[in-house]
């Protein structure tokens, strides 16, 4: 079955949607297949998406074309905020996680998977596949959920952390974007497992830089940072609130090499 979105159960334990506290956002959950977004009415992008990866059946198809969501009715970027500029359209819910299964439902995960609702602007210094920040941490939890994670199985999650001091690109130059939306200036990643030798929930957090800014219209784009946090850390930096149960997982060892 498609369309059922993030299943809390997934785990064989509850891990539950983050609530985002009423002072964030007005926030619109939208399903998809082996994946709910979680969508913020005032920027436009996702608060968070969250997923369920199978890795024991994981497909690698490839992508699909990028488009919008036509389950979300609110505005969107659009996909030519994109064009001829140093921002990548960065999946949060990655085609890495969500596309298994069947070879019929990881095709229909895959096309969700390029909606404009499960995708934000990453700078190229921070999302290609060049050894950088993004693709080390998402990395980092196929691996998790191929070596550690009983049945191969994942549940994570991964969004912006809004700021007030985030910037609008719309100057000239490789990193004008567009005129109204502001760029997040960090991200954030959870994953959650079983560990399959100690039967214990383990959970796994980063936050990850998108750019720094260092003075009136100067900014750093090739931080190269993410850093190994936990779920208190999150809270303190977005309108995420994770359930009570879920801070009492057992933290993942700190590993330089993720």
């Amino acid at each position: 079955m498609t369309d059922q979105g993030y299943q809390a159960s997934f785990l064989g334990v509850p891990v539950p949607l983050p609530k985002v506290k009423p002072s964030g956002s007005p926030s619109a959950v939208l399903k998809h297949t082996h994946f709910s977004v979680v969508m913020s009415t005032a920027r436009h992008l996702a608060n968070y998406s969250a997923f369920n990866f199978d890795s024991t059946t994981k497909k690698t198809a490839g992508e699909r074309p990028f488009g919008p969501d036509p389950n979300y009715h609110d505005i969107q970027v659009n996909v030519q905020s994109y064009a001829n500029n140093d921002w990548d359209r960065g999946h949060l819910a990655a085609l890495n996680f969500v596309q298994w299964g069947s070879n019929e439902v990881a095709d229909v995960a895959a096309r969700q998977s390029c909606y404009m609702t499960n995708v934000a602007p990453q700078h190229v210094n921070m999302h290609t596949t060049r050894g950088r920040e993004w693709s080390i941490v998402e990395q980092s939890f196929v691996l998790l959920a191929q070596t550690k994670a009983l049945g191969g199985k994942l549940s994570g999650f991964t969004g912006c952390v809004f700021s007030d001091s985030d910037r609008v690109f719309s100057g000239p130059g490789p990193t004008r974007f567009d005129s109204v939306t502001k760029i997040p200036q960090f991200y954030w990643y959870v994953g959650f497992y079983i560990d399959r030798v100690t039967r214990k929930l383990v959970v796994k957090a980063f936050k990850i830089q998108n750019y720094a800014i260092r003075g009136a219209n100067q900014f750093d784009f090739d931080p190269n940072v993410s850093l190994q946090v936990r779920l208190a850390d999150i809270e303190r930096i977005t309108a995420v609130r994770f359930p009570a149960e879920l801070h009492t997982a057992e933290m993942a060892a700190v590993n330089p090499s993720l």
